[in-house]
């Protein structure tokens, strides 16, 4: 819930009443970007890593296995990434457009593959789009684990229950946000798609909590410890990839064009304060 409340940010951008497009300019993108990368490397380096080596020896093979796990998880990012090409080898490659003849003679371009953004026109766009696209598959993957500790706090006490999903709901509305901004850029007729993308990240957050109560409910408590914390060293690698390589430097080309660069500072700072405040609600 809270991360379409993230999401639902794309219906305040204005809509031009001739074009029925709403604009998102690089100083807002920029400060989206920024917001979402550093929650996503605050998020590993203040919770999910103390979380994962807690009374973990160091070179231990517990400790292996985390470490094995966050490589693991980098490395599912480059797959992720390789799956979508920068917006400049989508345009030089001509074969992924294929002409056709409309009704009235004009020659119309049609993507073979929609996913990739190759039916967008501008390398902004698909830009954009590319961010978005890889946002929506790590998040949706970050989130399945988030069900997890939900529900496996709910289960230890009713406290515990309420304090992490109600950390977890805090750093998800921006999230949200980071999902349908890039979303809405790319495709600024589409302020349903860009709402509808970002929502649906969320679904894996239930998806994880039902895994939980059915599979590990009566299950010891070490062997469930242990799954947790190799899958959220797995998440915590994917995370820290797509916010160093992806969001960090797209946020800062973004801030760099607007009149405002600033709005990738600011993005930082909001990230920082938004999980400081969550972890000291945790405590």
């Amino acid at each position: 819930m809270s991360t379409c409340l993230g999401a639902a940010i794309v219906f305040l951008f204005p809509e031009d009443s001739e074009t029925g497009l709403r604009d998102v300019g690089p100083g807002i993108m920029g400060f989206s970007l920024a917001l979402a990368g550093s929650v996503m490397i605050m998020v590993s380096a203040i919770s999910i890593g103390p979380e994962c080596l807690n009374g973990v020896p160091l070179l231990s093979v517990l400790f292996l296995q985390r470490a094995a796990s966050f490589g693991l998880g980098w490395l599912m990012y480059s797959a992720l990434s390789a799956a979508f090409p920068e917006p400049e080898e989508v345009l030089v490659d001509a074969s992924t457009i294929l002409p056709f003849m409309s009704e009235n003679g004009g020659v119309l371009r049609r993507a073979s593959s929609w996913t990739v953004g190759s039916d967008l026109e501008s390398s902004e766009q698909q830009r954009a789009w590319r961010v978005a696209s890889l946002l929506f598959l790590s998040l949706l993957f970050h989130n399945f684990p988030e069900g997890l500790a939900v529900a496996a706090s709910a289960m230890e006490s009713d406290r515990l229950g309420l304090a992490v999903t109600t950390g977890i709901m805090i750093h998800n509305i921006p999230e949200g946000i980071a999902i349908a901004v890039p979303s809405l850029a790319a495709r600024p007729d589409k302020p349903w798609l860009a709402f509808a993308l970002a929502s649906a990240s969320g679904l894996a957050e239930p998806m994880g909590a039902l895994v939980t109560l059915s599979v590990l409910k009566g299950a010891e408590h070490s062997s469930s410890v242990f799954n947790m914390e190799n899958a959220l060293a797995l998440v915590a690698g994917t995370m820290v990839a797509v916010a160093v390589n992806e969001l960090l430097p797209e946020g800062t080309r973004q801030s760099s064009q607007s009149d405002s660069p600033w709005t990738f500072h600011l993005g930082l700072v909001s990230g920082f304060i938004i999980m400081v405040i969550t972890e000291m609600w945790l405590q």
